[in-house]
């Protein structure tokens, strides 16, 4: 008998199998055994006898109703409808503020009571609470744009697999329908055929996406708009302390004193603002989704544009071969 070398659900999975070293047996990304696509093997052939023989659950079968002849004629009909790379989803490019945290600076110049008066300790912890976190304002943004950018749309600027390139996995579903073409078919396909190497185009999209440029510069006045507040509006978040010095004596040696003041607390200015715009992001965050998902679109229709053309080479060069 001969036919389609199958799994069935027998298997428990031990790897004995893998150890005769058949590179037609693979483990998917979670573990699972399969068999590549277009593996035929005959009842009586040394493969299946090993198999057969190594194998304590008795997990391999063949099923004759898959001969060469229908299983060429489905890979290759999974080939002609493959339809490339989806756009992501809503939940994919989703912003959500929930996700980001921005770091509360440490103020220097707290408690130490050095203002002689009530207004100049006020006026000094505005000028601590603008040099520490409030004129980094853009930049807060910027990070948290940067932020959103690399999760979530840094699998579609990049080639590496190990960072998630949707380009690669698509190239590799696409690369074991044509593995099981060239089981079939072998020597009369050349031997690159099974390679699939398709990217979009570096064009300026591609480059901006990665530099940051479409997803982050061009927000941080959207997501400002969402935020108007002045730096003097935080002032209710600090406070003042004054205590009694010694300022040195009368000219009877008693020592004199005078009021001097402080500012304390101005962690809670810095939590506050912290707060307003990561909620000003979330408000804007419509326009950044919008922007990332026009990039990212356009990405996916020049790399479906180029994989057509590499899946209409394929077809043609088998079409050749099995002529």
């Amino acid at each position: 008998m001969r036919g389609s070398l199958k799994i069935n659900s027998n298997c428990v999975g031990c790897g004995s199998c893998l150890g005769l070293g058949y590179n037609f047996l693979e483990t998917s990304s979670n573990g699972d055994l399969n068999v590549k696509s277009g593996t035929i093997l005959d009842d009586v052939s040394e493969e299946f006898r090993n198999l057969s023989e190594i194998c304590p659950v008795k997990a391999f079968e063949l099923d004759e109703t898959d001969n060469e002849e229908k299983v060429l004629s489905d890979l290759i009909k999974q080939l002609k409808e493959y339809k490339g790379l989806e756009n992501p989803n809503e939940k994919q490019l989703k912003f959500d503020k929930n996700e980001y945290t921005i770091p509360i600076p440490a103020a220097s110049g707290e408690y130490r009571y050095d203002y002689s008066s009530d207004g100049a300790a006020e006026s000094a912890a505005l000028r601590e609470f603008e040099r520490a976190m409030y004129s980094q304002v853009d930049s807060i943004i910027l990070n948290i744009i940067t932020e959103y950018r690399v999760i979530h749309l840094k699998p579609y600027y990049t080639e590496n697999p190990e960072e998630g390139s949707v380009y690669a996995q698509c190239n590799e579903r696409v690369s074991k329908i044509l593995e099981g073409i060239k089981t079939i078919l072998g020597d009369r396909l050349p031997q690159d055929f099974v390679n699939v190497d398709v990217f979009p185009n570096r064009d300026t999209t591609w480059k901006m996406l990665k530099k940051g440029e479409l997803v982050s510069d061009e927000l941080i006045s959207g997501v400002k708009s969402e935020f108007d507040y002045p730096a003097s509006q935080y002032d209710c978040y600090w406070d003042t302390d004054d205590m009694e010095v010694e300022c040195g004596s009368d000219w009877r040696g008693n020592p004199k004193y005078k009021d001097r003041y402080c500012y304390q607390n101005i962690r809670a200015a810095f939590q506050e603002l912290a707060k307003d715009l990561l909620t000003s992001c979330g408000y804007a965050s419509d326009r950044i989704e919008k922007q990332a998902k026009d990039a990212v679109e356009w990405l996916v229709k020049l790399y479906n544009d180029e994989l057509k053309k590499v899946i209409a080479d394929k077809i043609n060069q088998i079409e050749k071969a099995d002529s």
